[in-house]
């Protein structure tokens, strides 16, 4: 079972379940993260996931050997250390989506809302 997390840090909602925690309940399950939404390093791909032993060993023979480069490991490590620029991500992207919401309902569309970075209107 894969959790595809990759707007985990936009993720607002009460409800919404922290995951790491079920990694000790099921074995099968693996989470997958990036660096291209809220850390703004898309253009480096790097991501990683979060699972059991097992399934990292099983998994690793299809790894290829140089799937990112030195630069862009570097820079997801920088990049979680400066978790003051997360918090003002999210922010930012709350203050955007509240500008799209009152867009849609000053003009009568009807939207979805979101727990990521882009906002799904039905035009």
């Amino acid at each position: 079972v894969v959790l595809d997390e990759a707007y985990y840090e936009y993720a607002t909602a009460d409800d919404y379940p922290q995951t790491v925690p079920l990694l000790c309940q099921y074995e099968n399950l693996m989470i997958l993260r990036t660096f291209s939404k809220a850390y703004g390093l898309a253009a480096l791909r790097v991501g990683y996931g979060i699972a059991s032993e097992t399934i990292v060993r099983d998994i690793e023979p299809a790894r290829e050997p140089f799937n990112t480069s030195s630069i862009a490991q570097a820079a997801a490590v920088a990049a979680l250390d400066d978790q003051d620029f997360i918090r003002d991500c999210v922010e930012k992207n709350r203050q955007g989506l509240q500008m799209f919401y009152r867009f849609c309902e000053e003009n009568g569309l009807r939207y979805y809302p979101s727990q990521t970075n882009f906002v799904l209107i039905d035009f």
